[in-house]
């Protein structure tokens, strides 16, 4: 049997969708899947590069891809309240005269577009780490700003930061839709068969895991870079809603605002 190569993030609301994938009570017809598990800005890389069959990615990487891949309709991260936080240390040192600096999640993420879009006039310097850095680095003043996604919005007062601005608000404003973060992203030429089996997989994953979710909080445990479970939770509340079922009406809106932004189109919805 063919084997597809499906790779998703560790953060809560992925390891939520994808839990009966990964504990394989979901199993596609026609094919198996080898999941991957990695940082969005790899998973952004692997489906650039051609490296996944089928990837959860952000939408800047997506429109690179915009010719050879579709773009499912379910299992995204798309919603009001989801965007990524411009942080700083509680108290900057005002003394010094450096050019200031950034941290980034990665070049390819919305989150970097966000920052580049509303805040290039400040000049600061990027600097791209992987997402789980970024509030350890800010904490110890490695840099003047940060800019957080996944769990960060909910824990960056522990590491004594102060929010600046949600730029996921920004846009929402600006656009009047909600933000588009991410979505799952797959080869067009495995043929729209195969597109549908892998959608009808991932919404029996995902409706497994709305009626246990006590079983997918197990799985979350599993791969959480944060394991308070009320965090967890938080963030499938607010990450994890209709668009990730199936994405339309506004949802599908909101994918415009990000090709103006970009300049450039998406690939395609899967079956259109």
């Amino acid at each position: 049997m063919r084997t597809l190569s499906l790779g998703i993030s560790p953060c809560p609301n992925d390891t939520f969708i994808f839990h009966g994938l990964l504990t394989e009570a979901v199993r596609p017809e026609g094919f198996k899947l080898a999941l991957h598990i990695a940082d969005v800005e790899e998973l952004n890389a692997g489906l650039i590069n051609g490296d996944l069959d089928v990837a959860k990615a952000s939408f800047p990487a997506a429109a690179e891809v915009a010719s050879t891949h579709v773009t499912l309709p379910c299992g995204g991260a798309i919603g009001f309240g989801v965007g990524p936080v411009l942080l700083a240390p509680a108290e900057p040192d005002t003394r010094s005269t450096q050019r200031p600096r950034v941290l980034l999640p990665g070049k390819h993420t919305m989150a970097t577009l966000l920052w580049r879009t509303f805040h290039s006039d400040i000049g600061a310097e990027e600097i791209q780490v992987r997402f789980d850095r970024i509030m350890p680095m800010l904490q110890a003043r490695e840099a003047e700003y940060g800019v957080c996604i996944h769990e960060g919005r909910f824990t960056y007062g522990r590491y004594g930061l102060t929010l600046l601005e949600d730029l996921g608000t920004r846009f929402e404003v600006r656009f009047k839709q909600p933000l588009p973060l991410g979505g799952i992203f797959a080869k067009a030429a495995l043929g729209r068969e195969i597109h549908s089996a892998l959608i009808s997989a991932i919404r029996a994953s995902l409706a497994l895991a709305q009626s246990a979710p006590d079983a997918a909080l197990a799985t979350q445990r599993r791969h959480a870079r944060e394991l308070d479970d009320a965090v967890i939770r938080e963030h499938v509340r607010c990450y994890v809603n209709q668009y990730s079922e199936k994405l339309d009406g506004a949802g599908l809106a909101a994918l415009a605002g990000v090709e103006a932004l970009l300049r450039k189109p998406l690939p395609p919805l899967a079956g259109a």
